[in-house]
């Protein structure tokens, strides 16, 4: 079978706007309220108007402790001419407690002084109804307490139980069926060599609760036509909405756009999204039916996009607005003309303006999803944002303060998740997040004022110094701060009970070793090329100089994995692995700071931080590290290096 091309591919807002038209004219809705106690109610959609019952509340009562008084016999009172009341001109009352018939007034006890035989001295006069709380005050009895389709909210519902509300009408939720299809999948539960664990029924089935809706997962169904018809049927018969994960692309195994286009409505087959392109959007049975793609990231975009404003217009419920803010791009992001992009990144605030980090982009990247402060809203018409250049970012759900935020952008280091961790267990939590650029990308990053912090272990031959050196040269016109967070053991890593038996960087240049490097600018790559000149070693006679990893875990990993026999990295990679470790050099790693977060509180918080001993024992714990003298001040902005 040849493969299936994408029918015209559509701009989002057009393809959301069509598959609306075609769900009107198929008179989608959602069929059967249920009536609940108020208590059940809460965060569901009201069905009906809510009218009260009865006035809430029901009787004049009293707002203060004290006494209530007819505020005839208080006239005239003043601070200087103050009036005595007799025990017989006053009843002692409680907050709620009905107001007597005789009174209308109540004078808190706070401003109440005792006089002789039982009496009280007042120095303040009374109007009619003070502190009393009026019949109705909350509600009256026949007037609406809600509208249609407004979410009962806790407040909500202590009302209507106020005014004699103990059941109300709400909309169903609306029943959503997800189907994972796919040859490749297999439960997470069930591990299977070749295949893949099916996480996407959780992620779209979890987002569903979140908002609301009652999602039913479907068992996994292979990549056969009839059984995907079969389901996609059964789950039109049963739920509102059909969502379908995979099989929405074009390749020949992709059935779901025939089903569809054979049982109903293809609405939409293709959008220019990015992430989030192979959609499909649809009618079957005249229930909704939308194929997300099986990459996770463009499934959440596609969610978000389209499934979500389907649901709450179906529901009755109101989208919340989004909160938007402009930020500046910390980098030149290039785009692809004619897509709408959502590109998900970081946001670090510094000097007042907030800047805009990207995550790695990809369809499959879940943990740039878990991760993003913002998601940059690119537009179709332009091939991306230049560096500086201000553009709108829509914050996500797990956005922290921005103003508690700091990232770090420069070299690898598995002691940054740990300083990461410790700084979220503040009583004012700090978010760190690193990005892992390199030293000298760190270095460029601080120079252009783009990071909080960046990390870096820079060796210069020619003095044997770390860091100070690179600072001198690169960031003379930029005021930084310089703060030592740990020494630690560079070497090669090897796998276990090194099978090769090498004993150091000479062996690189044998024909059986297999090297995997890591990339231009990071500072493990300059102490590998100063190591082999020291040695006289081509780099060109390394098999695998030219293969990169971006972090030392990934060099690891590769070499775990039998692809590569060695790689230069941190014993704490090494350890993290399994793997043996051969020392070649302890290297000095250091932070270097941004001007404006040196000196200020979260910065002394930070110090604080490193220096605590637990922090240092958990350094311990990772192994590699020499935590001795963190958090010293190796340099403070303006000084000289």
């Amino acid at each position: 079978m040849g493969r299936r091309v994408f029918l015209k591919k559509m701009a989002a807002e057009k393809a959301l706007a069509a598959w609306r038209k075609s769900l009107r004219q198929a008179g989608w809705q959602l069929s059967g309220d249920e009536t609940l106690p108020v208590a059940d109610a809460i965060g569901r959609v009201t069905a009906a108007p809510v009218f009260a019952l009865a006035n809430a509340p029901s009787f004049p009562s009293c707002a203060m402790d004290g006494i209530a008084v007819k505020s005839y016999d208080t006239f005239g009172a003043t601070e200087s001419s103050p009036v005595t009341l007799t025990k017989e001109q006053f009843v002692a009352v409680n907050t709620g407690n009905p107001v007597p018939a005789s009174c209308d007034a109540v004078i808190m006890v706070e401003k109440l002084n005792e006089a002789e035989n039982g009496g009280v001295v007042i120095h303040e006069a009374m109007s009619p109804w003070r502190n009393v709380r009026q019949v109705g005050e909350n509600a009256v009895k026949g007037a609406m307490l809600l509208p249609t389709n407004t979410v009962i909210t806790p407040a909500a519902a202590a009302l209507f139980l106020s005014a004699g509300v103990l059941e109300v009408a709400v909309r169903r939720r609306a029943k959503v069926a997800v189907i994972p299809t796919g040859d490749e999948l297999t439960p997470p539960d069930e591990p299977q060599e070749g295949k893949v664990p099916e996480t996407n029924s959780t992620l779209i089935s979890a987002t569903l609760k979140l908002w609301g809706m009652e999602p039913t997962v479907w068992p996994i169904v292979r990549d056969n036509r009839q059984a995907i018809k079969e389901a996609v049927f059964e789950a039109a018969e049963a739920c509102d909405m059909v969502l379908l994960n995979a099989g929405s692309s074009a390749g020949t195994k992709d059935y779901s756009a025939d089903i569809v286009q054979e049982s109903g409505e293809l609405t939409v087959h293709g959008v220019e999204l990015r992430p989030g392109k192979p959609l499909l959007l649809g009618v079957v049975k005249g229930k909704a039916i939308a194929g997300l793609p099986g990459y996770p990231v463009a499934a959440l975009v596609d969610l978000d996009y389209f499934v979500k404003p389907l649901l709450f217009s179906l529901c009755g419920k109101t989208k919340s607005p989004e909160q938007v803010i402009e930020a500046v791009a910390a980098s030149t992001i290039s785009s692809k003309l004619g897509d709408e992009e959502h590109l998900r990144g970081k946001l670090t605030p510094i000097d007042g303006v907030t800047h805009f980090t990207p995550l790695p982009r990809g369809s499959a990247a879940l943990g740039s999803a878990v991760e993003a402060d913002g998601v940059a809203l690119i537009s179709p018409d332009t091939e991306g944002v230049m560096e500086g250049e201000k553009f709108k970012v829509r914050l996500t759900d797990t956005c922290p303060p921005l103003d508690q935020s700091l990232i770090a952008v420069g070299s690898h280091s598995l002691l940054l998740h740990t300083l990461a961790n410790e700084l979220r267990t503040l009583d004012e939590p700090l978010f760190l997040t690193s990005i892992h650029v390199g030293s000298m990308g760190g270095v460029r990053a601080m120079a252009r004022r783009r990071a909080t912090l960046a990390g870096i272990h820079l060796l210069e031959p020619d003095s044997g110094k770390y860091n100070l050196p690179f600072i001198s040269k690169y960031l003379s016109h930029q005021p930084v701060g310089l703060l030592h967070l740990c020494k630690r053991e560079q070497g090669l890593m090897v796998q276990p009970g090194n099978p090769k038996k090498l004993s150091g960087l000479a062996c690189l240049e044998r024909d059986d070793v297999r090297f995997i490097n890591r990339q231009q600018g990071s500072g493990t790559r300059i102490l590998l090329d100063i190591k082999l000149g020291e040695l006289a070693l081509k780099s060109s006679s390394v098999k695998g100089y030219d293969r990169e990893e971006t972090n030392h875990v990934a060099v690891a990993l590769r070499v775990a994995r039998g692809a590569a026999d060695c790689g230069l990295g941190i014993r704490a990679a090494a350890n993290a692995l399994g793997l043996d470790f051969i020392p070649i050099e302890e290297e000095q790693y250091d932070l270097l700071v941004d001007e404006s977060f040196f000196g200020s509180e979260h910065f002394s918080w930070l110090v604080e931080t490193i220096k605590s001993s637990t922090f240092r024992q958990k350094a311990q714990e990772i192994g590699g590290y020499d935590v001795s003298s963190s958090g010293e001040i190796l340099l403070s902005p303006g000084d000289d290096c």
